[in-house]
Parts: C-alpha cells; structure tokens; sequence
C-alpha cells in the first residue's frame, strides 16, 4: 500500500471531496490517490487497469468503485482536487479588489503551471499522448467551469450590453488558450519557469483580459467600441462613394427614333380582279394528250 504522510491524511480529513468524511472512507481515498499518481507517471491513465491500481493501494475493488468508475476518472478528480484550492479562486477575483486584478490573475495561472511542473511525467502522458487522454476532457470541463464564473463576473462590471455569443466565445478562448499553453510549455520540456510561461502566455492574451476599470467602477472593451466605430467610418464612405459615383455618372443618351417604312398602296378589289383576268393562260390539256398518243 503507497505510503500516506500525516499532514497529508489531516488535510484531506478536513478538506475531503465534499462526499464522506468517515475516516476509513479517507485513508482508501489517500491510498488511491497516490497509487494513481504514482503509476500514472509511467504510462496513460487509460492503460491502468483496476486490478493494478487496486494491488498498489492496497484495496478492494469494491472500495474503488466506491471512489470512481474507472482509474483515468480517479486522476481527474484528484489532480483537480489538488487544483481547486487556488484556481477557483479565479471566479471571485474581481469582486474581491478591482486593485491590480491581473496581477492576482497571474499569481493563480503560476500556480497551476507549478502544479503541472510537479506531476510533469502525469501531464506528459495526459497532453502529448494519443490518441486524446480521457483525464484532459475532465480537465476542461472544469477549467471551463472555473473560467466561466471569471468570465461571468467581468462581464458583469461592463460598462455595455455583452451578448451570451461574446460570453460563450470568451470562456471557450481562455479555456482552449489555457490548455495550448500548457501544451506548448510541456512539448518544450518545461525549460521555461513558471513564471516565465505565464508571462508569455499574457503576452499573447486577448485585449479583453487587460480591460481597466473607470474610476466609476465600470470596464470599458476599448476594441469592442473601436471595431463600432470602424464600421461606421466603412459605412459612411460606402455611402458617400456610392453618391460621388451618382453625381459623376453622364446622363444616357436618348435612343434614336426608328424612322417609319414607307406604305405601300392598297390594291383596290377590283384592281385585284382585273390582274387576275389578264394573268397567263392555262394549258391545253387536249393537246398534251394527243402528243402522248402519238409517241411510239
């Protein structure tokens, strides 16, 4: 059975999963969360097989399942279990002081990158494995979880209307740009410190995330009225260039009346009559038989 120290069995003791606080309920917990950390350093979470992590932590299956439904659902939860404490965080970071909020924003990534840094061999395997680690799709949904309460929040001190498009396209940046980074960080072998990461990580952040606050306590998205504006500048010389080209545009010239054919005179009916009388006569027929009668 992994090794569990006691400071480590108290905090989880007091701070559990929100579930079960009996303490036999805490110390299998405790075994399986190392056992997990520990085998999942060495290969994919989705490799691990109940039997194997049950004979490292020193449990029945039955106790496991009393924990997850499967090992790469335990690392999930207990590596987010190890994160929440200082990310969720992020959710009340603007109604607590809007004082140096991104600062307080940096400090909370640094964080998280740090805990990346001391599982690196697990992150490994859960970001640059394929085909996708089922452990990442439980990470993002909890990072968009705890993003989405930010997002929330800021929007709430805006100084306009935010439609529920800008929101959701918001949330999904930051979690997709969260998880790039790491990706990008890891795949480099995690040279860079933490705190370099996450510096070059703001250095490529969306404007929106740098908004100040007014002295009125209300945040102003400076592109968002720089694009309004820009839109209205473009409609206006659509338009005025669309008069320009009118003013300037020569008037078509008339078209030329057709000149009308000369009329015939109208024969008279007894002028028809009197050309018909006088037309060429018509062959003897008598003759043309007798000249067949008397060929050979």
């Amino acid at each position: 059975m992994a090794a569990i120290n006691e400071p480590a069995r108290r905090k989880a003791f007091h701070e559990g999963d929100g579930i079960n606080h009996d303490p036999r309920y805490v110390r299998t917990r405790l075994a399986l969360r190392s056992a997990i950390f520990e085998l999942a350093a060495t290969k994919r979470a989705e490799d691990i097989t109940v039997s194997e992590l049950t004979s490292a932590a020193g449990v029945s299956r039955g106790a496991f399942y009393s924990h997850a439904t499967s090992p790469a659902e335990l690392l999930a939860k207990s590596l987010i279990h190890e994160i929440k404490p200082s990310f969720s965080a992020i959710g009340s970071l603007l109604s607590e002081s809007h004082h140096n909020y991104m600062l307080r924003w940096r400090s909370i990534y640094v964080q998280l990158f740090e805990h990346v840094r001391q599982h690196s061999g697990i992150y490994q395997h859960i970001f640059l494995s394929k085909p996708e680690s089922i452990v990442l799709g439980h990470l993002s949904a909890y990072l968009r979880e705890a993003v989405g309460s930010y997002v929330h929040e800021f929007v709430g001190f805006s100084d306009e209307l935010v439609s529920d498009l800008w929101i959701s396209m918001a949330i999904e940046q930051q979690v997709h740009n969260t998880i790039a980074m790491l990706t990008s960080w890891i795949e480099l072998g995690m040279e860079a410190s933490p705190e370099t990461a996450v510096n070059t990580f703001m250095s490529l952040a969306p404007p929106w995330q740098f908004a100040k606050f007014g002295d009125d306590g209300r945040i102003r998205l400076r592109r968002t009225h720089a694009l309004s504006e820009m839109l209205e500048n473009r409609a206006v010389l659509v338009a005025n260039s669309a008069l320009t080209r009118t003013a300037a545009a020569p008037l078509p010239a008339a078209a030329p009346i057709p000149a009308a054919a000369p009329q015939q005179p109208q024969r008279t009916r007894q002028a028809k009559r009197a050309a018909a009388s006088q037309g060429s006569p018509r062959p003897d027929l008598t003759d043309q038989t007798e000249q067949k009668e008397e060929a050979p």
